[in-house]
């Protein structure tokens, strides 16, 4: 007899045993054993369809038009290279499975509304791991934000920056690699849940500096909009000294930290008192000033914090379970890219850059 409080386990499959593939999904999935069930995988390489196999106690496949041809339809997590999206996982929703395809969803916005058009076709779902949606540091961004206690929003800086040389295929235009294919995609994600639902306007400047490679290591870019705050985005390659990942800026105080601390200062606007303009000579030949109510308040990430990749997973089964489609969407994806496309526009209009 079936237990009343035992959860259903989803089938799932992967295809890609890189980086991604094992680190991101397997290995992660795996310690969600309650919620999801590996039954099988592809690869191209002999060794990783072995490792899978023992470790996980998974069928493996040396393609996906095999594993696609020979599993059951249920799940399967595209992690290949991004250049190969479009074709996989229109291929994966015309056999009858659900897609969850690693970011960036493909290269281009037509390729992302292909990938649409085939779900839509087919009845399936696509969705995109965009895990950092889940982020403790986000999550709790959006809170204090949301609690409009830094009152209203102008500005929102944050900066995703380190030193790094790269020469993998990511670093090649034609694979779709690039700084801003490739992290790009979890900051704007976040990024455009604060700006809000408008449409921005996108000014961006991205280049190659130290990566081998041809494609991007270096962006910046700023959204602003009528109704929004301004989005100022710094993803770079080439930051020796590194910056604080979050500064918001509100009209009733700030906030600032990084992905493990953050601290914010606000005051209650209604303890100040009412102010006409004095267009006077001032009595003290000064500017005017006045004591601020200042409170404080701040965050650490808590010791037992579960990682984002695993609360994607966790919600994902959650709102499956409950009828509900996931809450990182292809169009969440879609949107991204759109702001991508615009940053490459932007970029060799202004400064001639052709990455």
């Amino acid at each position: 007899m079936t237990n009343a409080n035992e959860k259903t386990r989803i089938d799932i499959a992967v295809a890609g045993l890189g980086r991604t593939g094992w680190r991101n999904h397997l290995l992660n999935l795996a310690k969600l054993g309650d919620l999801f069930r590996i039954t099988a995988v592809a690869d191209q390489l002999e060794e990783r369809r072995n490792e899978a196999e023992s470790q996980f106690g998974c069928r493996s496949h040396a393609t996906l038009d095999e594993l696609l041809a020979k599993e059951t339809p249920s799940w399967i997590v595209i992690a290949t290279p991004t250049f190969l999206h479009l074709d996989q996982t229109a291929a994966a929703l015309s056999r009858g499975w659900n897609v969850i395809c690693e970011k960036p969803l493909a290269a281009t916005v037509n390729e992302i509304r292909a990938m649409m058009a085939a779900a839509e076709k087919t009845g399936r779902t696509l969705t995109v791991f965009q895990q950092n949606r889940y982020a403790a540091d986000f999550v709790k961004v959006r809170e204090v934000i949301d609690s409009r206690v830094l009152g209203r929003i102008v500005q929102i800086r944050s900066c995703m920056n380190g030193f790094n040389r790269r020469w993998d295929w990511q670093t090649l235009q034609k694979n779709g690699g690039g700084t801003l294919n490739n992290t790009g995609p979890h900051p704007l994600d976040q990024m455009l849940q604060l700006f809000g639902q408008d449409k921005p306007e996108v000014s961006c400047h991205m280049d190659c500096f130290i990566s081998v490679g041809d494609a991007d290591d270096h962006v910046k870019l700023v959204l602003r909009g009528k109704n929004s705050p301004t989005i100022d985005l710094e993803i770079s390659s080439v930051d020796a000294l590194g910056d604080r990942k979050w500064k918001v800026q509100g009209t009733c105080g700030g906030l600032e930290g990084s992905a493990t601390q953050l601290k914010w200062r606000f005051f209650d606007p209604s303890l100040l008192p009412t102010r006409q303009v004095d267009d006077g000579p001032p009595a003290d030949r000064g500017y005017h000033r006045e004591d601020f109510p200042w409170q404080t308040a701040d965050w650490q990430e808590p010791a037992d914090a579960e990682p984002a990749h695993i609360t994607y997973y966790r919600d994902l089964h959650d709102r499956l379970s409950q009828g509900l489609p996931p809450r990182i969407t292809a169009l969440d994806a879609l949107r991204v890219a759109e702001v991508i496309a615009e940053c490459r526009h932007d970029s060799t209009r202004v400064h001639g850059s052709q990455v």
